[in-house]
């Protein structure tokens, strides 16, 4: 069997990303590198049989795991071919401007992601309590604090000329976005003194420990890592819509907000992946070892986005004596 069958036969995929809005009959895929209008039928019944596409399962396998024909399994790996999203095996090494190319699509693509998934959409109806926004301000605070430690140890461990201080300067940049984040706490009654006195949640410590683990032998990749970071900005729209709800739920107005709104603002007019897309000729990775690990690294970095989400939500939404806000457990509580 040549690479090409095998691919077909025990298929593994390239990233892709669904929305699927009940209230239309056809779905969006979005890949690296285009988007497509899919029935929905076909999104759903892709997604039934996507979670034993590993590589390991045959087709025949993906059929009786997932309730489809074997027909339905190849119809839907063929035309995922037909896109590109079918991985094939390579193991050359790339040329750099593929690597350049592929990664900033890759950022695009997982930005987008990060885009639609925001915590920050979540306030846009009246779903969470008041208590959740200000835990997630006080998460924000702990990202920021944490954040210029972590590119100022991929500054040292860089040996480019060019690279270390442009990542130097970011590090200064994000440490400017702690003030704002506590003057909104302030306006809404948590003091600087109750969020020096939290811990962060795991998710956000996570975060922190997966980019120093990244930087410390893959500087260059705190570019793509900016450029995730970046995307978890709220825009104009997300903005007023979160003011919006604030206000009739929350009883929360503009001039308390105004720090936190002005910071996203901010974030949006530094540019969105800029620092990768001016910068694409500081990476000189390609070797596939650290591209693998690299692509691995920012898709976990992703997902712990989205687990801060969650652990957010777990923790703050019903209360049940948990502590508002998240305490460090010291000697003298045991």
């Amino acid at each position: 069997m040549n690479a090409q069958d095998r691919a077909r036969a025990f298929p593994v995929f390239r990233e892709n990303v669904w929305l699927i809005n009940p209230a239309t009959e056809t779905s969006l895929l979005i890949t690296s590198s285009s988007r497509y209008e899919v029935p929905e039928a076909d999104a759903r019944k892709f997604l039934k049989m996507r979670s034993y596409c590993t590589g390991f399962q045959s087709q025949a396998d993906i059929a009786a795991k997932s309730g489809l024909t074997v027909d339905e399994v190849d119809t839907l790996v063929c035309a995922m071919a037909e896109v590109d999203v079918l991985r094939q095996a390579d193991d050359t090494p790339p040329d750099i401007e593929q690597v350049r190319t592929m990664l900033q699509r890759g950022c695009a693509l997982w930005a987008e992601e990060l885009y639609m998934m925001n915590m920050g959409n979540q306030f846009m109806s009246d779903d969470l309590p008041p208590r959740v926004f200000m835990a997630w301000l006080v998460e924000l605070v702990h990202f920021y604090r944490a954040l210029p430690g972590a590119f100022l140890a991929a500054a040292r461990a860089s040996d480019s000329p060019a690279l270390a201080p442009l990542l130097q300067r970011y590090a200064e940049r994000t440490g400017r976005r702690v003030q704002p984040l506590l003057e909104t706490l302030a306006n809404l009654g948590v003091s600087r003194d109750q969020v020096d006195e939290t811990t962060p949640m795991m998710a956000t410590r996570l975060a922190d420990f997966l980019m120093r683990e990244l930087f410390e032998t893959l500087p260059a990749g705190a570019l793509a890592v900016a450029a995730l970071i970046e995307a978890c900005a709220l825009d104009a729209g997300q903005c007023e819509a979160l003011l919006a709800n604030a206000t009739h739920h929350y009883g929360w107005d503009a001039a308390q907000l105004g720090p936190f709104l002005s910071l996203q603002q901010s974030m949006i007019d530094e540019g969105q992946g800029r620092l990768l897309a001016e910068n694409l000729d500081l990476i000189h990775i390609n070797d596939r070892a650290d591209l693998n690990r690299l692509t691995n690294q920012l898709h976990d970095l992703v997902h712990v986005f989205f687990l801060l989400s969650d652990e957010l939500r777990q923790y703050y939404r019903p209360l049940h004596g948990k502590y508002l806000f998240r305490k460090p457990m010291k000697f003298a509580d045991i």
